[in-house]
């Protein structure tokens, strides 16, 4: 089963200031996607915190990308588990729908 996954950032929280920096990113809420060929999809939503910055590579605010905020959060969650979720409740919503037929024996 082919799977596409989409990312959507649906808020970034900041610590104004903290050691020389400025609008350090502090939380990210997301949702991530995925979809299966037959257009099956699930969605989960999550806030990803983020407590250290380091110096060396922070990135202004107002230059972040969708791009780098997403390689944030991939490299601070196991994207193998979350794939495979995402695989099983896409396979549970495509299943047809059970229907009640009347006991074989009546």
């Amino acid at each position: 089963m082919a799977i596409t996954y989409t990312w959507n950032i649906l808020k970034i929280e900041v610590t104004p200031s903290y050691d020389g920096l400025t609008d350090i990113v502090c939380n990210v809420d997301f949702e991530y996607t995925g979809t299966n060929e037959d257009n099956v999809s699930h969605t989960i939503e999550r806030r990803i915190p983020f407590y250290t910055v380091d110096p060396n590579n922070y990135t202004p605010y107002n230059q972040l990308t969708k791009d780098q905020v997403v390689n944030w959060i991939e490299s601070s969650i196991n994207m193998e588990s979350i794939n495979k979720l995402m695989e099983y409740e896409i396979s549970i919503k495509a299943r047809p729908e059970p229907e009640e037929k009347p006991l074989p024996w009546n």
